[in-house]
């Protein structure tokens, strides 16, 4: 259902969308660095806020978000960017100086371990999935690694796929399961990765 008639044209009511939107923008930042240090509690309190601001949207009339809107409040074009989901027990990224660090635990002992990936790596990382297109087949971790090898030469392959969970927690890269890996925006993930690298927790975690 599209917006009743004069909702474009009401400028207090395109107003208040707008204050929506930056609101929920700011939440959007606020839960990626509470996924990044790990603090999924915090992630789940700030998705249930940022829901309650899109139930406003159509609280009462029925309206919802004009088009360009509604892609503020997604962070990017509607059609091409999805929020990922952060579940419980998922790994945990923060910065260590110039190494981004990779707190997961493993599957069958249980016990914690650590990946660190340098930041030249995390970068370059980025630089090969730029290059990525919606027409081709998905990128293998396989194909990803000859790819930075051209660029770069030899890479420890578990520094490659650190950076991509990183990654994909911050919804830069989906993964299909084992089919491979799209990039929902590739011509703007150098950047992406870039903002995303400053804001992430400095620090190693205890």
């Amino acid at each position: 259902m599209g917006p009743r008639s004069g909702t474009h044209s009401n400028p207090a009511l395109h107003s208040a969308y707008q204050a929506i939107a930056v609101a929920e923008g700011c939440l959007r930042v606020a839960a990626a660095k509470a996924a990044a240090s790990g603090d999924y509690d915090a992630v789940a309190l700030i998705t249930r806020w940022a829901k309650s601001l899109q139930s406003l949207t159509s609280e009462s009339s029925g309206d919802t978000l004009p088009l360009a809107l509604a892609a503020t409040l997604a962070g990017s074009p509607a059609t091409t960017r999805r929020q990922p989901k952060i579940t419980p027990g998922a790994p945990a990224f923060s910065r260590d100086g110039d190494m981004l660090v990779k707190t997961a635990r493993s599957k069958k002992s249980k016990n914690e371990y650590e990946h660190r990936a340098p930041v030249d790596v995390v970068a370059t990382v980025a630089e090969c999935l730029s290059d990525w297109r919606p027409s081709r087949k998905l990128l293998t971790g396989e194909q990803l690694l000859d790819a930075y090898a051209k660029r770069k030469g030899a890479v420890i392959s578990y520094q490659v796929y650190a950076t991509l969970g990183w990654f994909g927690q911050l919804g830069l890269v989906r993964r299909h399961r084992r089919s491979g890996y799209s990039v929902p925006n590739p011509h703007t993930i150098v950047t992406d990765v870039q903002k995303a690298w400053s804001s992430l927790s400095n620090g190693q975690r205890k």
